[in-house]
C-alpha cells in the first residue's frame, strides 16, 4: 500500500512537474514570440522613419531646385531672352575694366553713357553740385550676367544715392508689393503715389515724430526697382535737400536706356 502511494505520488509529481515544464516552455514561447514581434515592430518603426526621412529630404531638395530654377526658366523662355537682349549690356575691356586696388569692375567713358544717369545734371539742377560717381555690379548666374548700378550725385548735404534692383516680375506686381497694406497699414512713414517720366513712382517720408526713419524714393521700370536715398538733416549750411529735389533727379534718368 505504501509502494502504490509512493508511485501514486510520483506520478502525480512528475505530472506536476511535466505540466510546470511544459507551461514554461509555453511560457518561453510567448516570451520569445513578445521579443520577435517587438523587434519586427522596432525594425519596421525605424524603416518608416527611414523612408519618412528620405521623402522629406527629396521633398525639401525638390522645393529647393524648383525655386532655385524658377528664375533660370524664366530667363531661357523665348519672351524673356527677347527682353534680356534689349537690356544694357556691358563688354569686358570696352565698357568696364577690373581695378586690381578696387577688385570691382569700373566704368570707362563708353561704359558711363550707356547707363541711365545723365552726367550734366549740376548744370540744370540746383541741388547738384557736380558729375554722378557711377558703379557698377555685375551679377553671375551660370552662364549669364545681370548688371545693377549705383550712382551718387553729390550736393552741399551729402550725395542722393540711387541703387538699381533688377527685377524678372511684371512692374505692376513689383508696384503693389510696395504700397501700404489695405487691412494693417504702417503708422510710421507715408507713402504717395507719383509718376516718374511715364514710370511709376512712390514716395516714403517718415510720420510726424519718426525723424529716424529715413525717407526714400521708389521707381519702377519695366526692368528694374530704382531706389533713392538722401539725408533730410542739414550738415553744412546751404539748401537742404528736399523731395522735390530727388524727384527732380529721377525725373532726369534715361530709362529708355534699359
Amino acid at each position: 500500500m505504501k509502494k502504490f502511494i509512493s508511485e501514486f505520488q510520483f506520478d502525480k509529481e512528475f505530472t506536476r512537474l511535466e505540466h510546470d515544464m511544459q507551461w514554461d516552455n509555453d511560457r518561453a514561447q510567448q516570451v520569445k514570440y513578445k521579443i520577435h514581434s517587438s523587434v519586427k515592430k522596432l525594425h519596421k518603426r525605424k524603416v518608416i522613419r527611414r523612408m519618412f526621412s528620405a521623402a522629406t529630404a527629396i521633398a525639401l531638395m525638390c522645393t529647393m531646385y524648383f525655386f532655385i530654377q524658377t528664375p533660370l526658366i524664366k530667363e531661357e523662355s523665348g519672351e524673356t531672352a527677347v527682353i534680356e537682349h534689349s537690356l544694357m549690356q556691358f563688354y569686358e575691356g570696352e565698357d568696364y575694366i577690373y581695378d586690381n586696388n578696387l577688385e570691382r569692375p569700373v566704368l570707362t567713358d563708353q561704359g558711363i553713357s550707356k547707363t541711365v544717369y545723365p552726367l550734366d545734371l549740376y548744370r540744370t539742377s540746383g541741388i547738384i553740385t557736380g558729375e554722378p560717381s557711377i558703379v557698377l555690379s555685375i551679377l553671375k548666374r551660370g552662364d549669364k550676367e545681370k548688371y545693377e548700378t549705383q550712382a551718387f550725385y553729390p550736393t552741399i548735404n551729402g550725395d542722393i544715392k540711387i541703387h538699381t534692383q533688377k527685377h524678372d516680375r511684371d512692374k505692376d506686381e513689383v508696384y503693389a508689393s510696395l504700397l501700404a497694406h489695405e487691412k494693417y497699414p504702417a503708422k510710421a512713414y507715408n507713402l504717395e503715389e507719383l509718376s516718374i517720366s511715364g514710370q511709376k513712382g512712390i514716395l516714403k517720408t517718415p510720420a510726424e515724430n519718426m525723424d529716424h526713419i529715413a525717407p526714400v524714393l521708389y521707381v519702377v521700370s519695366d526692368h528694374y526697382l530704382y531706389y533713392f536715398y538722401w539725408d533730410m538733416q542739414e550738415k553744412i549750411g546751404g539748401p537742404e535737400i528736399s523731395a522735390e529735389d530727388v524727384i527732380g533727379v529721377a525725373e532726369s534718368l534715361n530709362y529708355n536706356k534699359e
